[in-house]
């Protein structure tokens, strides 16, 4: 079997905010709108989602308030902060150096910051990173196919090279032999916390499925898809509650 090992410059253990990854899957709650922020402030109820996601490739919001909106959010939940790039899904339309600013304002006010394996910012971002006590996810997507076990090994590789503590991939599924794909590479990848999607309309139930059997984090949406095949946060988590027992105690443990 051809495992990928640890390497020994990523956390032992994982944690975003409080929530330690890799046991329990963990559900993620993508912000893609501004007005988003205002309505979890003034909620009294506390949020469904493990995690919030503030995908600020798709907010449009200015610099200045990127500190501000994160925090307001941090109150609620652990925060990953992801701007992401065209090729790879995103609606940033900055420029590389812009967008390398942002990150560097989000790390020291975020619990993780999510970018894709392949952009150079990468590797100058990780120390930072390190240095705040901020999780990187290094993530790769493709929006056409899932390639094969043997291709995506080696983005797993090049995650776990590059230093990120989550390698995130996210394929699209055209036939149900791509869900066996993903379900393979995460029966053999081994050495730290894995997080695998399966984008598009087969690929809803990989949610679920991919979830309990091992994969560290879910994507749900909060106001709207930020990804196609994507459910609600409360649908995801409904879901997830009714197939995981694992999921559901700890759910149910942490809202007492």
């Amino acid at each position: 079997m051809d495992s990928i090992e640890e390497d020994t410059n990523h956390l032992k253990t994982v944690f975003i905010g409080n929530l330690e990854i890799g046991s329990i899957p963990r559900v993620v709650g993508s912000i893609t709108e501004a007005a988003t922020f205002e309505v979890l402030r003034r909620s009294k109820e506390p949020p469904v989602i493990d995690m919030a996601e503030v995908r600020w490739d798709m907010l449009g919001e200015p610099l200045p308030r990127l500190q501000q909106l994160c925090r307001g959010v941090a109150r609620l939940a652990p925060v990953i902060f992801t701007a992401r790039c065209r090729r790879e899904g995103g609606s940033w339309s900055g420029s590389e150096a812009d967008r390398r600013t942002a990150y560097l304002a989000a790390v020291p006010v975020v619990d993780a910051i999510d970018l894709e394996i392949a952009s150079g910012l990468l590797p100058p971002l990780i120390r930072p990173a390190r240095k705040a006590g901020t999780v990187v996810i290094g993530s790769h997507h493709d929006f056409e196919r899932t390639p094969k076990v043997s291709v995506l090994k080696d983005v797993v590789r090049r995650g776990r090279r590059a230093g990120v503590d989550i390698v995130k991939i996210a394929t699209f599924i055209r036939r149900a032999e791509d869900v066996f794909v993903l379900l393979e590479l995460l029966g053999e990848v081994d050495g730290g916390p894995l997080c695998l999607i399966g984008m598009g309309p087969l690929g809803l139930q990989t949610r679920i499925r991919l979830a309990c059997d091992g994969s560290c984090l879910t994507y749900g949406f909060v106001d709207r898809p930020a990804a196609p095949g994507q459910w609600s946060c409360g649908e995801l988590v409904a879901r997830l509650r009714e197939s995981c027992a694992s999921f559901d105690s700890d759910y149910l443990a942490r809202r007492r």
